[in-house]
């Protein structure tokens, strides 16, 4: 069919902007394209919130560490723009000032960053497979002249009888 979309231009089109080759397709785009966007949104809105939470620990551990190597204290202006509930709970409770569980969360954003990057591209990367694998069955006949027949048979070659699966496409 001429007017199929070609499998190219929708990977093309979904690769450059998620949901454009879904659109392109022209099939179902008005509930894929949404799915689209919630996985990209969701991804890139864990990465963004894992990223701040890592500069703000990474930052508060330098602070922290300073302070224990005697180069800060608390009340100095480095100290002060530590996010407050890194204040709290790692230089203001029980234990005084923690810079080794700073770092271990510090660790665990700059993990959790990774992962969220990763993920985002595993779903910008499924957008463009779906909008292909779309396209490619766009073509696809399922018309009622597609037939599968089992019917005895015999085989000149082997000059023996047996059963022969005959597919019929249009």
């Amino acid at each position: 069919d001429p007017k199929a979309p070609r499998p190219g231009g929708a990977a093309l089109r979904s690769a450059i902007l998620p949901g454009w080759g879904q659109i392109y397709n022209k099939k179902g785009w008005m509930w894929k394209v949404p799915i689209v966007y919630a996985a990209l949104g969701a991804t890139g809105g864990i990465f963004i919130n894992n990223l701040k939470w890592y500069n703000r620990t990474r930052y508060a551990y330098t602070v922290a560490y300073n302070i224990t190597q005697g180069k800060d204290s608390i009340g100095s202006a480095s100290y002060s723009k530590v996010h407050g509930d890194l204040k709290r709970v790692f230089f203001e409770g029980s234990q005084g000032v923690q810079p080794e569980y700073l770092r271990t969360n510090r660790d665990y954003f700059r993990k959790n960053v990774d992962y969220a990057a990763i993920y985002f591209i595993i779903a910008w990367g499924l957008n463009v497979v779906e909008a292909t694998v779309s396209a490619h069955l766009s073509s696809f006949d399922i018309s009622p002249d597609l037939t599968f027949k089992i019917q005895p048979g015999y085989s000149e070659m082997a000059k023996t009888a047996g059963m022969s699966f005959i597919v019929r496409v249009k």
